[in-house]
């Protein structure tokens, strides 16, 4: 492989259990009733607010739409920071990061996540010591959510690779879809939101990990 391209929440981050804490307190303060089934499932199905809020409330506006999602966001963010046991990057990633960026391999990231939590995470979490900015293609910059491969598409770009030659790290199945769409062949899931055994079912994925630890390409 000659470039990595990363999604990041629930791969490098696994933050799954962070998100739904934030859901449950927002339909509660928004919608008066608490977090289903279905809300999980709707969540999990789909890859970001911009699909999922219209889903929750029926009839409203785009700009509507964009303040709930930040609400919701805002809400999360406080979550991760309430949660430092959890608040890291996947167990083996930094180490794994920095001896890519030693050896040079050209990497990058494609997230569903909104442009105000990737700021955060740049923040928080030093991603910029193997990230520049610009290598990040995120949610709000007017790209398609996933399974739609334009956002694998981007990132391969940021590097200056094709998407053929690079490997994808994505948890979720519309992320392999969008990764595989792309042209990517090699798939790595990441255990993140989804179980071993759902994982290993798939047949885009090349091989399943629980986390970064004692890996390497």
């Amino acid at each position: 492989m000659k470039g990595v391209l990363f999604d990041f929440n629930g791969t490098m981050f696994l933050d799954t259990p962070l998100h739904f804490r934030a859901w449950k307190v927002f339909i509660r303060e928004q919608l008066g009733r608490e977090f289903s089934d279905s809300d999980r499932e709707l969540l999990l199905r789909i890859s970001n607010n911009r699909s999922i809020l219209p889903h929750l409330f029926p009839g409203k506006t785009e700009a509507e739409i964009l303040v709930l999602s930040e609400k919701k966001e805002a809400e999360y963010r406080e979550q991760c920071r309430k949660a430092p046991e959890l608040f890291h990057l996947t167990p083996g990633l930094e180490d794994l990061l920095d001896r890519w960026t030693a050896r040079g391999i050209p990497m990058a990231i494609a997230t569903c996540a909104c442009k105000s939590n990737v700021e955060f995470y740049f923040e928080e979490m030093g991603l910029r010591r193997w990230f520049p900015r610009e290598r990040v293609v995120c949610d709000g910059e007017n790209v398609p959510g996933k399974p739609d491969p334009t956002i694998y598409r981007l990132a391969a770009e940021s590097i200056g690779i094709k998407p053929e030659d690079c490997c994808v790290f994505e948890d979720s199945p519309h992320g392999f879809l969008a990764a595989r769409n792309a042209g990517v062949q090699e798939i790595y899931a990441v255990t993140g939101s989804f179980s071993r055994e759902e994982l290993e079912k798939n047949p885009l994925v090349t091989r399943v990990l629980d986390d970064f630890r004692n890996f390497d390409l």
